[in-house]
């Protein structure tokens, strides 16, 4: 939530504008990011702390269970670790199922109603599951539904929302509309990446995409006349 309140804070200054203001944001971001990383590495913290420690190691293992590799068979002997590399986890059962189909997997995905096999039990919600409808990672996730080609859309259809809704091909209308839309598709980008993106029962970014687009259109059919306002 950090994160989001930062893309759009740089959204609503209009740092993410493809302008020079543009460089300046992505300089910001860079060293708050980075200074974050350097702070957050330096403190000692585990699965068994509390407080601000605990949460402190949750935002250190976020960036474990996105970049790092893992072995699954270690996991799967030792389950103490399985939690904390658990979004790594099931992206890496959701390819190996991919590969298992071979090219038509990476092609067309699996399929809407396919779920991904943990090939173990798990505790969610309360339930014991053997196998998922849907992953925290937002990309692999519409890969391995739809393969390459739904992952291909996937990502265009959040370009789009970036592209189209950039200042300079709207003549300066509705600026402030504009920087919510874009900020919002960089939110869906990060948000695919840790919570499903808006394939997510529940998730709002797509329909507040929706609710913006639908206050930009209504504000060009009905534009404010200075004259009546005075």
């Amino acid at each position: 939530m950090f994160v989001v309140l930062l893309i759009f804070y740089l959204g609503h200054k209009g740092y993410l504008f493809l302008n020079r203001k543009l460089i300046k944001g992505f300089m910001f971001l860079s060293i708050i990011s980075i200074a974050l990383i350097v702070l957050l590495s330096n403190i000692e913290a585990n699965r068994n702390s509390t407080g601000i420690k605990a949460f402190i190691h949750k935002t250190q293992n976020t960036f474990i269970e996105l970049f790092e590799p893992i072995d699954t068979e270690t996991l799967l002997k030792d389950r103490r670790g399985l939690w904390e590399h658990w979004r790594a986890y099931e992206a890496t059962k959701a390819i190996e199922q991919m590969n298992n189909n071979g090219t038509k997997g990476w092609l067309i995905g699996l399929g809407f109603g396919s779920n991904v096999d943990l090939e173990t039990t798990v505790k969610l919600d309360g339930k014991l599951f053997d196998e998922v409808s849907s992953i925290h990672n937002g990309f692999v996730n519409v890969a391995f539904k739809t393969g390459l080609l739904g992952l291909l859309c996937y990502c265009l259809f959040i370009i789009h929302i970036f592209i189209s809704h950039q200042r300079f091909s709207t003549d300066n209308k509705n600026v402030l509309v504009n920087k919510l839309i874009v900020a919002t598709s960089i939110y869906i980008l990060f948000n695919s990446l840790v919570i499903t993106g808006f394939y997510r029962p529940g998730e709002f970014s797509i329909f507040l995409y929706g609710v913006l687009v639908g206050l930009k259109h209504k504000a060009e059919l009905n534009p404010i006349n200075i004259k009546d306002v005075h």
